[in-house]
């Protein structure tokens, strides 16, 4: 994704603008925020005269009052700052406008900037995320890469108690467990050197309006953060205002509260599960993990629960699913083999012999491609390389990747393709043709490898199942003159 995202960066000249005015320095509400703000800042966030911070600024209110709060502190502390904003392209020109706004800013406080566009309708269609996933997947790709990439420290985000509790509701609804209900973190490490920090998790919205009042800053308004279209929307602008009005004007802070302390059993937990989850591990690819039904059921259901979501969220990069998907997957271990639950449009798990396989969709690498007996061809997850070679490169071995054929058998014009159902051949060794799908059963390939399972064929002829047995028919005699050497080999992911 990271490719299709172009950076602009203005390096800017100093403007009075956002100078502050004696009254603003002696406002004691200004003194007091910015004095918990550094005490956030330096004693629990860790941030030094040393430090260099990335600013993520939308140019809402909460982002234009961190901004101008952590550069007033800047003078003080002496870290370096940098703004970066993502133009999502969901409100057309208000979206361009907003960014233009945020580039202004960078030019007034005298701050190095940087910004990025996607299409994040189009990321949604094709990962099969709703466009508030592929809006926060596509924005912190951005913030996270950009933040590499100049080496800082740290990327801020000027997420508030309102937030947080707005996050713990979200995950209430959905069903999930102690990691979604633990709310936002306040600090989470993107790689060894630089973590991502929210310095306004000790503050209310209301706190943070009132500072950009007496500050007389400018923000933009987002529209679509009036419209009750996004579930986030409807808790912001309708259910939490219910419950203040109606239960408690406190319920901000009592859920930040619960938050904290299911944070921190959630962090005892998961580190007394560690272990647990390496034990139970069999297999752990990028788009593909399986777990050891026999580990699993000497647990009980919760820590059961605990590993499996662990490893959805740590291996396959995915969110936190619901309880209730979690308890159909311990289920799934007691149904028959081949047993399959579609946990959503992204993942699915399969039960297999011994097994409980977890795979994204998108591993399912569809193939059909012609191609001639000679040549290196790119099938999606593979490539395929065959060549002419003498009878001194041919050398046998038990690798099935490798194989080697009568090359004045075989056709000119050939075709790789995923296996059908009604696919045989006469595998080598064998006397009679067999269905490819029977035969891997056999051998006991997995049910997900066998969807990835390419063949080499001639129409409805199967000279080779890749990987796994060439055709009898096709086989290297005394007889051959000329070889085929074929081979199959992973892509690096």
């Amino acid at each position: 994704m990271m490719k299709k995202i172009k950076n602009t960066i203005a390096v800017v000249k100093k403007d009075n603008k956002y100078e502050w005015t004696n009254e603003q320095k002696k406002d004691d509400y200004l003194k007091d925020f910015l004095k918990r703000l550094e005490g956030n800042l330096t004693t629990h966030l860790l941030v030094s005269s040393k430090s260099s911070i990335v600013v993520a600024v939308s140019g809402g209110v909460d982002s234009i009052t961190l901004l101008d709060a952590l550069a007033f502190l800047s003078k003080k502390l002496f870290y370096k700052l940098y703004i970066a904003h993502f133009n999502h392209q969901l409100r057309q020109k208000a979206a361009d406008e907003d960014e233009s706004f945020v580039k202004k800013l960078a030019y007034f406080y005298n701050i190095e900037f940087h910004s990025s566009k996607g299409n994040v309708e189009k990321h949604s269609k094709e990962n099969n995320l709703s466009i508030e996933q592929s809006a926060r997947v596509m924005r912190y790709s951005f913030l996270e890469h950009i933040t590499k990439t100049l080496q800082a420290d740290f990327l801020a985000t000027a997420h508030t108690k309102d937030d947080s509790a707005e996050t713990f509701l979200l995950n209430l609804f959905r069903g999930s467990g102690l990691t979604g209900l633990a709310g936002i973190p306040p600090k989470r490490f993107i790689s060894k050197n630089a973590c991502i920090i929210r310095p306004f998790l000790i503050f209310s919205k209301d706190e943070i309006i009132e500072y950009a009042r007496r500050r007389n800053l400018e923000w933009r308004e987002d529209e679509s953060n009036s419209l009750l279209n996004f579930t986030r929307n409807k808790i912001r602008n309708d259910l939490l205002i219910k419950l203040k009005n109606d239960y408690s004007p406190s319920i901000i802070d009592i859920i930040n509260r619960s938050t904290k302390l299911i944070a921190s059993a959630d962090k005892f937990i998961t580190e007394h599960t560690k272990h647990f989850l390496d034990e139970a591990i069999a297999i752990k690819q990028k788009n593909k993990f399986s777990l050891k039904i026999a580990v699993l059921d000497t647990f009980d259901n919760f820590i059961q629960g605990e590993i499996i979501q662990n490893a959805i969220c740590d291996i396959l990069k995915q969110f936190p699913i619901p309880l209730k998907s979690i308890d159909t997957i311990i289920n799934l271990m007691k149904k028959p083999i081949g047993s399959i639950f579609e946990v959503n449009k992204n993942l699915t798990v399969l039960k297999d012999r011994e097994q409980l396989i977890f795979y994204l969709n998108k591993s399912i690498t569809r193939v059909n491609i012609n191609i001639f007996k000679e040549g290196e061809y790119d099938c999606g997850n593979v490539i395929i390389s065959l060549k002419k070679v003498n009878k001194k490169q041919v050398k046998f071995t038990n690798n099935t990747n490798i194989e080697f054929l009568d090359y004045d058998l075989i056709p000119l014009s050939l075709q790789v393709r995923n296996i059908e159902p009604t696919d045989k051949f006469q595998p080598l060794g064998m006397s009679e043709n067999v269905n490819i799908t029977d035969f891997l059963t056999n051998i006991k390939v997995p049910f997900i490898e066998k969807q990835n399972v390419l063949v080499l064929a001639v129409k409805s002829e199967i000279i080779w199942v890749c990987g796994y047995r060439i055709n009898e028919k096709y086989k290297v005699t005394e007889n051959t003159v000329n070889y085929l050497k074929a081979e199959i080999k992973i892509k690096d992911i």
